[in-house]
């Protein structure tokens, strides 16, 4: 199974430690001169970052595809340059592989997510069989969504993610005509009156999927 960690802790302190970087400073290639407070969160920026890689071997594969991103977004802010392909590939291998193995925690969505992400940054670094995986779903995802404007099979969690997905993705080679009304037409339907009443789960991910309707 591998090593079992709190996410939602780790998250919590990620999120915490960069709002504290940023206010004070870090991120910004502006030529000013770091404070004492930037120079010091700079350091636990980069010292959650190595903690993080020295976790990915051995963590449990339903926790990868959090820890990548976590693992990217903290080296890029620490180190100014991205993490190690080497240390991403190795974990997108095992996290996949517990999905094709039969992992019941880890859904497609997920996997698809995961994928779509590396297809857009470098696809060499995927076997031709995930990419034709990925285009299939999309392909699949697009023909369930012309009869219906959302996912109502899968929870509301996932329902949202998928569709974060697909508002992110070209799909001109999946969807006849304007894409872009399609989009529109998946975001009024999926669209709350008053997000505070969703739970933190449903939230996080209703929050993730307004972000990306933003640039429709």
């Amino acid at each position: 199974m591998g090593e079992t960690i709190e996410i939602d802790s780790l998250i919590s302190q990620a999120r915490q430690l960069l709002s504290r970087y940023q206010t004070a400073g870090g991120g910004k290639i502006d030529g000013h001169r770091a404070s004492v407070e930037e120079q010091t969160a700079a350091i636990e920026v980069r010292d959650l970052a190595d903690s993080i890689a020295a976790m990915m071997p051995t963590a449990d594969p339903d926790s990868l595809d959090t820890l990548m991103d976590l693992h990217d977004i903290l080296h890029r802010m620490g180190y100014y340059r991205a993490p190690s392909p080497e240390l991403h590939s190795a974990a997108r291998r095992r996290f996949v592989d517990a999905w094709l193995h039969g992992d019941k925690r880890i859904s497609a969505t997920r996997v698809a997510a995961l994928v779509g992400k590396q297809i857009r940054h470098n696809q060499a670094d995927l076997p031709p069989k995930m990419i034709d995986w990925y285009c299939r779903t999309m392909g699949d995802w697009c023909s369930q969504l012309s009869y219906a404007d959302s996912f109502a099979d899968i929870p509301p969690v996932e329902n949202y993610n998928r569709l974060t997905i697909m508002l992110n993705e070209n799909l001109w080679a999946y969807i006849p005509g304007d894409q872009t009304s399609a989009k529109r037409r998946w975001i009024n339907a999926n669209t709350v009156s008053d997000p505070s009443t969703l739970s933190p789960a449903v939230r996080d991910a209703y929050d993730s999927f307004m972000h990306a309707a933003k640039a429709i």
